[in-house]
């Protein structure tokens, strides 16, 4: 009796085993119908745009095509190879084919972020298998690819903008989807802790800041994570060791490219030119004619005079912003102002100076010497006034963190201000619960998005205005991510004791 007793328990035991993997295997399938579903969805969302629109031609867009010197190699590189490829649709079919290619990219990125939100939020389920978890698991599968999609809508509809970016010939058609792929390895790479999600995110480093020098913020916010977590938290400080080396591989790559493109298409083994424009123009915005006698060199003095008598002629300087401006009107006056001194004065005056020097000189010469005056100019102004600075970058940080999430308005600037609460607080909030793997998942999701979004902030703040193309790299995971906190926070609040 008690052997047919025992061969029965077994019986059942395999049974319910057997009903378990034909569960999870119909859940499996089920996701991977989903994943195609959202997929299609994706293509013909972002395909439809550059079908109807075509290519749009943008202000920066000749820099590129043309392989302009102040231009990281990566997107002159992309559409050179383009151009040299044979398509039916013209001489410019190339640039039909770059937004396509820029339009499938994005589709993939939504896809993938979908796909994302749904693995996230699938880890806070009890059974994943269910009928409410594959109905929370859908959800979230769209939440993360709308996030991108709506990215789409503001710029093309609300904000009238007449075009997306990734049907614009400027670097945002790629780096607005390899900056969410980015942080996605990232995220991957702190949560499985797999050596090939590192190497991963090491590519996808220096293609970014090869792409466009903002995007260092990327490899901040990759050694910032390193410090934090494998630092400060889980004490792996060879783990640390081994992503600071990486850091300085990626930079090394970055250089190497960087140099070797101009050596191709130039013979002449340089870097980039213009690393210095962007903070000399934040500082002449700032400057006083008396600051001339900072500058050491008589010659280069003689320009700055020229160049802030220009400036405050035209009403540039931030003293013509308006008697004690808020920080809406000072960093609105800024941003007419930054390429209006930049690009109107600020070259004109010494690449003439330049010129006269030595008219012989070749293109490369001629901008690095440039680099060079431009740089001598920026050590020389960077002190002169800290408190001027500070209100400036204050401004700026607070518009940069409207733009990433929104669009700077009075409304908007306070319906920022409450996302931002509500995402913090929920972030704090979890962090009761933190022991369970699946929110710290969530956590871990959510700070380096908001890591990424802060940093974007300060840098971008420092150096040039804060428009909303600079800001919106984060937009869509900043909305994947705190539809994650909040469903997390739901579950932790309905489910058993054993959450707390």
């Amino acid at each position: 009796m008690r052997q047919a007793e025992k061969e029965r328990q077994n019986m059942k035991v395999c049974a319910d085993r057997i009903t378990e993997r034909e569960a999870a295997g119909k859940c499996r399938g089920e996701g991977k119908a989903e994943s195609a579903v959202l997929l299609a969805a994706c293509l013909v969302f972002y395909l439809w745009l550059p079908v109807m629109d075509g290519y749009v031609w943008c202000k920066d867009s000749l820099s590129y095509t043309t392989m302009d010197i102040s231009r990281e190699p990566l997107y002159p590189t992309f559409l050179a190879l383009l151009r040299a490829l044979p398509f039916p649709w013209g001489e410019d079919g190339y640039l039909y084919a770059a937004v396509v290619l820029q339009s499938l990219l994005a589709a993939y990125t939504a896809w993938r972020l979908g796909l994302a939100a749904a693995r996230i939020a699938g880890g806070v389920q009890k059974d994943p298998c269910s009928g409410r978890a594959r109905l929370v698991s859908r959800m979230m599968m769209a939440a993360g690819a709308a996030s991108q999609w709506m990215i789409v809508i503001l710029t093309r509809f609300i904000a009238q903008r007449g075009s997306s970016y990734q049907e614009s010939i400027m670097t945002e058609g790629l780096g607005l989807s390899l900056y969410v792929l980015f942080l996605l390895q990232l995220w991957r790479w702190h949560e499985e802790g797999k050596k090939r999600n590192l190497l991963l995110t090491v590519c996808m480093l220096v293609i970014l800041i090869s792409l466009r020098k903002q995007l260092l913020v990327a490899g901040v916010l990759f050694a910032l994570a390193a410090f934090v977590l494998d630092g400060l938290v889980r004490r792996a400080w060879r783990r640390f060791l081994y992503q600071m080396l990486a850091i300085i591989l990626v930079m090394a790559s970055v250089a190497g490219l960087d140099c070797a493109y101009n050596a191709a298409v130039r013979g002449v083994w340089m870097q980039h030119t213009g690393n210095s424009m962007g903070a000399l123009c934040t500082l002449l915005y700032i400057s006083d004619e008396e600051d001339a006698a900072r500058i050491e060199d008589e010659t280069l003095r003689e320009e700055f005079t020229a160049i802030w008598q220009e400036a405050d002629r035209q009403g540039l300087l931030m003293a013509d912003a308006g008697e004690n401006p808020d920080w809406v009107m000072l960093t609105t006056h800024y941003a007419d102002s930054y390429d209006a001194i930049g690009y109107g004065i600020l070259h004109p005056v010494l690449l003439e100076r330049i010129d006269a020097e030595d008219p012989s000189r070749s293109d490369p010469e001629r901008y690095q010497r440039l680099d060079e005056q431009e740089m001598e100019m920026r050590n020389a102004l960077l002190t002169a006034h800290p408190d001027r600075f500070f209100k400036l970058w204050v401004g700026n940080l607070r518009k940069g963190l409207v733009n990433s999430v929104a669009r700077e308005n009075t409304i908007l600037n306070w319906c920022a201000l409450g996302l931002y609460a509500v995402y913090l607080g929920l972030s704090f909030y979890l962090l009761r619960f933190r022991r369970e793997r699946a929110v710290r998942s969530v956590l871990l999701f959510a700070g380096l998005v908001l890591g990424g979004i802060v940093l974007n902030c300060v840098v971008v703040g420092a150096v040039i205005f804060p428009q909303p193309r600079y800001m919106i790299y984060s937009m869509g995971l900043f909305y994947t991510a705190l539809a994650l906190l909040l469903h997390a926070a739901w579950k932790c609040r309905r489910t058993s004791p054993a959450w707390r």
